[in-house]
């Protein structure tokens, strides 16, 4: 038996059908796009990470960590904030924990640079120099217009002696990075490479005009200052250091071995040495110095010998070299006459 309808009611039951079809699918919610689970903190929170990172910048890991548990506390999977978590340990010294967090990072996301970077630079303090340099390179890969990743290359290829292209490199970065302070250190540490002496202390000299909050630069130019003999030039750099931070152990102790060895001027080498023993007073190298100064002190034969050595220092021979070749230290003192 089949149903007849007259016009006017077909009508009507199409016009049933199509309002209560269009009510059902006004009740399905419109499909979400997929969340990238690190977009949560970085639009909610990127103030927060941006104070952290200045904290860990200036060393204020305290701060910084509190800010970062915070963060960690709401977003516990976010990519950025557990970034920050990895760099804060890198720069608290905790290699381990940093490792394994940037391990972790580098395989949440491959095309990051930045475990890349670390992850290089971590394995050169582990001396393992091929390692570094295949992170190094892989960085780069991943992100060719990042400055940081660029710099790591670099610093790997100088490191593993693979000057030519690090210095091709450097060329390049140099020009395209003016006033750039780690281009200028990497610089430095590319003439040292190829005993360009006076070229190192020129691009040293210039990495810390351009990044003045960098002390163990200024470190590095005293020693450099040393090696080349002047140590004006280095005793002048020491107490730019002490200047501003005035219980600087390392800046205390090679201005005591300055004043000792270079200058043999005992009183003042046990005054800075006092100064040392005053801020730890355990400390052997302190106590050692001071003993040896006094010893030298009562030594009128080495008195003699270093009156000779004092007024020979400013005895200018036109006869025998034109230039002095240095010899750059190696971070260690060495205590001889």
């Amino acid at each position: 038996m089949s149903l007849k309808f007259s016009p006017a009611s077909t009508l009507l039951i199409t016009g049933i059908l199509w309002l209560t079809t269009a009510s059902c699918l006004a009740a399905v919610p419109a499909a979400v796009p997929p969340i990238d689970p690190r977009n949560g903190a970085r639009n909610e929170s990127d103030s927060q990470l941006a104070k952290a990172n200045q904290y860990i910048a200036r060393r204020s890991f305290v701060e910084a960590q509190t800010i970062i548990n915070a963060l960690l506390a709401r977003f516990p999977d976010d990519f950025h904030v557990r970034l920050a978590q990895a760099r804060l340990l890198k720069n608290m010294g905790l290699t381990a924990r940093s490792k394994a967090a940037y391990e972790k990072l580098k395989l949440s996301d491959p095309q990051a640079p930045e475990p890349l970077i670390a992850l290089s630079e971590m394995a050169f303090e582990s001396l393992n120099a091929r390692l570094a340099l295949d992170l190094a390179r892989k960085a780069e890969a991943v992100a060719p217009a990042s400055l940081s990743a660029q710099l790591s290359l670099a610093s790997a290829l100088i490191a593993t002696s693979h000057y030519q292209e690090a210095s091709d490199r450097l060329d390049s970065l140099s020009k395209r990075n003016v006033g750039n302070a780690e281009v200028q250190y990497l610089l430095y540490k590319m003439a040292i490479k190829r005993d360009h002496y006076i070229e190192a202390r020129a691009a040293l000299e210039n990495s810390i005009k351009l990044a003045p909050s960098e002390p163990r630069r200024i470190l590095e130019l005293s020693d450099l200052c040393k090696s080349m003999r002047d140590y004006e030039g280095a005793k002048h750099n020491l107490q730019r250091i002490l200047s501003a931070d005035p219980a600087s152990i390392d800046a205390l102790i090679k201005l005591a071995v300055l004043y000792e060895f270079n200058f043999h001027d005992y009183k003042e080498a046990i005054a800075q040495y006092q100064k040392v023993l005053n801020i730890d007073s355990t400390s052997v190298t302190a106590m050692a110095g001071i003993d040896r100064c006094r010893l030298k002190e009562n030594d009128l034969a080495g008195l003699a010998k270093d009156a000779f050595q004092r007024f020979a220092r400013h005895i200018v021979v036109f006869d025998t070299l034109d230039t002095v070749t240095p010899t750059v230290s190696d971070g260690r003192d060495s205590f001889h006459f």
